[in-house]
Formats: structure tokens, C-alpha cells, sequence
């Protein structure tokens, strides 16, 4: 998984000289091979002179790793702009080495209390690198001219001369690494090496998905990681301990072995999916919990019936924030792709965009009938789509707070929506037993999808997913179902709840499917092989596309 993929980064460091020289090697062995004589010479002599470059530098290199030693400033300065005249190549690194000693001196200046001479070397030689530092870093420098250490900056805290000497010339080092050419004992290329990396790595990304479960594979280009579709057929787990009907899951977008839900019962639960258990309750609300989800930083949020979200830190499950600009229930809440933002929705009709760095609200979007039953934004963060009660679906911009755009036809009450990650279809659940698929460049309806039940209880859910091509819903009649997108038919129908499944969502990581019901439990399904897929219900048949 992802942290077999993490050790092998670390055992495989790519800058390695002798790493970068072997890719240099096998390209050009691709290039010959291929046919592209001219690409690959060119390759070679530039590597050629790049070495050559460094070759010439590491008597430089020397001098001044020994002038950085001895606290040489003046003499470092000097052999640091004459190693970029000759690596010309690593000018930009050298270029940031000659600023980080200009630092340094500063720094030692101040740690020995000569505050005139490193107030003159921060206002003229240090003045002219500003544009290749952070503004931040350089108040921090202006900051410790103030202090009576250097230390007492939170920014150096850790800074000592000694330790700070050798990080300099640890950074000399990473700039201007070189490799010996050993001609003679040189390992060869084997034949057609570069194809059999590729393969190698083709084959680890086959057998991963296969020990996941993967029913079909696509695989088109290396441009992108293979990509499978994993239809669950089984469960794997029930996730028991609300005790109110559950109304919403997500899986954590931080850690993604972590799932999260919220209840009739006021409470949101995190769940670690591995092994079932329980992580932490998230008690706050005063009335149930309508919809839940995550932030990239880690924290959960929550929107319920007491007009309130919640924002709550995953280390102790303490509630970090309170937003309460809604009146009455507040029906669905999403992060903004940035984690910076959150969109709510709720039973004052209104859309609310709030500014979760600074805890406010920073926008009110105003149009709709009757209460917001839906939101989300597009994969780009700049459009956010809320569908109501009204049986409307309204398009807002998210800078300007104007609706661009609403469909308002051939719905019933919405109850659920998701949008493709490609930004460019629409999902709608409506109360009426149809999803509906929405084209919106051309703005019609691609495709209806039938097969469950929905059309009296709040909020009855769909969304795109387990993989391209695919949707997965929830029914009133305690079933979860999987729909092809092409072809609009039932791949799947899950059945085991007691009563109305609400919320479903889909972990690409963990190959797994939640559902959510209101029996009071979460349920977790998987591909176990040897289980042949049901056939598609009649019902799931597809209606032609229509024009809005």
C-alpha cells in the first residue's frame, strides 16, 4: 500500500549522482535503440559537459568548504561567485548558497553582539537577494536584530554557529555533487533496460490491484497509474454503536484508513476501517447530524439540525470551531479542494461559504425556494452547485456570489448530488425513485438511472464512484446499488441494512465501499472473488437523452 510505496522512496533516492547517471544511460540506450541518434547524442554531450563543469568546480568546491569552516565570510563570498562562473549549470543553487552565507555571517554577527555590523550587512549586502526569500524570512532576520539572541526567534530557535557551519556546507555539497567515471569498470546496459523497468513496474501495479480485487483493469497509457474497477459484492464488516439512524459517512481525505459518520443521535464517530474499531465519539451537537466530511489538514466537520457546523480536531476530537450564521437545520456542509474554505446549506434556503482559517462567513448565496438540501463544489473550487427542495438545481460563482446558471426542469425534490472529477457531469438524486446524469457543457440530461427507492425520506443520496463509469446510491427498501453510467443498468445491488440506506462512499485506497442506514449502523462491503455479479435489473435500463 502507500507505505510500502513510502519505504521504497526512501531506499530508491533518485538525486543520487550515480542513480541520475544510470536514468542518463538507459534513456540513451532507449534513444539509440529507437532509432533517434541525433536526441541521444545530444543527451550525452550535455551530460558530458555538465560533469565536465563539475569536474573543473571541485577545487573550488574545497576552498571554500574549508572558508565556511573557519568563518571566512568575505573569502567564501568570493569563491561562491566564482564556482557559478564555472558550474554554470547549478547556477540557481549556488546562487541561494550565496545568500545562506551572507546569513550566516549575519547571524554570528548578532550572536557576538555586533548589532551595528549586522544591521549594515542586513540593509546592504542582504538587501539585494529580497526577490529569492520569502518575505517571511526576511522579517524574521529584521525581527532578530530586536531580540538579546539569537535564539529568542522562534525561526532560530535551533541555530547554534557550529551546527549551522556544517548545514552550510552540507548544502555546498547537495549543490555540487559529482561522480567519478569509472569507464572501466562501468556495468553495461543491459538490452532494452528501459522496457524492462516499465514492465517491472507494470507488473507491481497488476498484482496490487489484483490483490485488491480488481474485476476489470484499464490500462491505456504511463502517463497515468493503472486504473481498475472494483464492483464490492460482499460485506466485509458492520460498524456498530450509534444509537439514532445514521445519515451520513465519508471516508477521512487525511489519513484514509479513517471513516467518519453522523447521526440522529447528536454524536459524529471516526472509525478505523482496517480493523472496525471504534476511534472517538465527537459529542457537541445538540440534534442530529445531517451530513459530515473532511478537510486535507486532517479535521472533520459536521453540519446538523441545531443550525450549526462544526469543524473538530482529529488528535483529541475537541471542537475547534462553532459556525452558526444558518437559521434552522443546516443539511449539508463541503470543503472547498484548497481546504480553506467550507459551503454549507440548510433549511433557510440560503448557501453559505465560510473562510475556515479565519472562522467566518464570506459569502451569501440567496435564490432558492425552500431549503438547501445539497451542496458541492467543482473539482476547480470556483463553482458551487446546491440543489433544494424546490426541485431546482442553482450554478453559483463562488467570486462574484452571482447564480450563473440553474436547471429547473424535469426535477422532484432534490436529495442528493454529486459532481465527476472531471467537472463536466452532474449526478442528481431525486425524490422521485430516479437519479438523473447531467451533461453540463451541452446542459441536458444524459441519462436516467431506476432500480430503488426514493421519494419520502430525507436525504436519500448518489454519487459517482467505485470507479469511472460508475454511480452507487442508496434506497429506501435498505439496499445500496451500483449503476454502469453507459449503459444505466443495476451492476449491483448490496443488500443487509434493516432499513433506508442514506449515504454511501466509496475509498479508491481502501477498495471499499461504506454504507450508511437508518438500522443505526455503518456497513463496509468488498470484491471477494467467486461471487458472480447479479444481473442488471430491468428496471436500471436507460432513457434516452434529453435536452433541458
Amino acid at each position: 500500500g502507500v507505505g510500502r510505496l513510502r519505504a521504497m522512496e526512501d531506499e530508491i533516492r533518485l538525486d543520487d549522482p550515480r542513480i541520475r547517471k544510470d536514468l542518463v544511460r538507459i534513456i540513451a540506450q532507449y534513444l539509440e535503440d529507437s532509432g533517434y541518434i541525433g536526441a541521444r547524442m545530444a543527451l550525452l554531450d550535455e551530460a558530458e559537459i555538465r560533469e565536465a563543469e563539475m569536474n573543473k568546480g571541485r577545487g573550488i568546491v574545497s576552498k571554500l568548504a574549508d572558508a565556511i569552516k573557519h568563518g571566512n565570510w568575505d573569502e567564501a563570498i568570493s569563491l561562491c561567485k566564482r564556482l557559478q562562473q564555472e558550474v554554470k549549470s547549478e547556477k540557481a543553487k549556488l546562487k541561494g548558497l550565496e545568500f545562506a552565507i551572507h546569513k550566516q555571517h549575519y547571524l554570528e554577527q548578532l550572536d557576538r553582539r555586533e548589532v551595528q555590523q549586522a544591521f549594515n550587512q542586513l540593509t546592504t549586502r542582504m538587501k539585494t537577494y529580497e526577490k529569492m526569500v520569502s518575505e517571511k524570512e526576511m522579517r524574521d532576520l529584521a525581527f532578530a536584530l530586536t531580540r538579546p539572541s539569537v535564539q529568542d526567534v522562534e525561526a532560530f530557535s535551533d541555530w547554534d554557529t557550529q551546527s549551522a557551519r556544517e548545514s552550510l556546507i552540507a548544502q555546498l555539497n547537495a549543490a555540487t555533487e559529482t561522480q567519478s567515471r569509472h569507464k572501466k569498470g562501468e556495468v553495461a546496459v543491459p538490452p532494452r533496460r528501459l522496457e524492462q523497468l516499465i514492465t517491472q513496474a507494470v507488473e507491481y501495479q497488476l498484482s496490487s490491484l489484483r490483490l485488491r480485487g480488481s474485476v476489470e483493469i484499464n490500462f491505456d497509457t504511463l502517463l497515468r497509474d493503472m486504473s481498475a474497477v472494483v464492483i464490492p459484492n460482499a460485506l466485509r464488516q458492520t460498524l456498530e454503536g450509534h444509537t439514532g439512524n445514521v445519515k451520513s459517512v465519508a471516508f477521512d481525505r487525511h489519513t484514509r484508513s479513517h471513516l467518519i459518520s453522523g447521526s440522529s443521535d447528536s454524536t459524529v464517530r471516526v472509525w478505523d476501517v482496517g480493523n472496525g474499531e471504534e476511534v472517538r465519539v465527537l459529542k457537541g451537537h445538540t440534534s442530529r447530524v445531517w451530513e459530515v466530511d473532511s478537510l486535507p489538514s486532517g479535521m472533520y466537520v459536521s453540519a446538523s439540525a441545531d443550525s450549526t457546523v462544526r469543524l473538530w480536531a482529529p488528535a483529541d476530537g475537541s471542537c475547534a470551531s462553532v459556525i452558526d450564521t444558518h437559521e434552522g437545520d443546516v443539511y449539508t456542509v463541503q470543503t472547498h479542494p484548497s481546504g480553506r474554505h467550507l459551503v454549507s446549506g440548510g433549511y433557510d434556503m440560503t448557501v453559505r461559504l465560510h473562510d475556515v482559517t479565519k472562522n467566518k462567513e464570506v459569502r451569501l448565496f440567496q435564490g432558492h425556494d425552500l431549503g438547501v438540501s445539497k451542496v458541492v463544489f467543482n473539482n476547480f473550487g470556483n463553482l458551487i452547485f446546491s440543489g433544494s427542495k424546490d426541485s431546482k438545481i442553482k450554478v453559483w460563482d463562488v467570486t462574484s456570489g452571482l447564480c450563473v446558471n440553474t436547471f429547473e426542469h424535469q426535477f422532484a425534490e432534490v436529495s442528493g448530488m454529486d459532481i465527476n472529477p472531471n467537472g463536466d457531469q452532474l449526478v442528481i438524486a431525486t425524490k422521485s425513485n430516479t437519479n438523473i446524469l447531467l451533461d453540463l457543457r451541452m446542459n441536458r440530461v444524459l441519462r436516467r438511472f431506476r432500480g430503488h427507492q426514493n421519494s419520502t425520506l430525507h436525504f436519500v443520496g448518489v454519487r459517482f464512484g467505485p470507479a469511472p463509469g460508475y454511480l452507487t446510491g442508496g434506497s429506501e427498501d435498505g439496499r445500496a446499488l451500483i449503476w454502469n453510467i453507459a449503459t444505466g443498468e443495476v451492476t449491483q445491488s448490496l443488500e443487509g441494512h434493516a432499513g433506508a440506506v442514506y449515504s454511501t462512499a466509496w475509498s479508491n485506497t481502501q477498495s471499499m465501499l461504506a454504507t450508511c442506514s437508518e438500522d443505526e449502523t455503518v456497513k463496509l462491503w468488498e470484491f471477494k472473488g467467486g461471487k458472480e455479479l447479479p444481473k442488471a435489473s430491468a428496471e436500471g435500463t436507460a432513457a434516452s437523452a434529453e435536452l433541458l
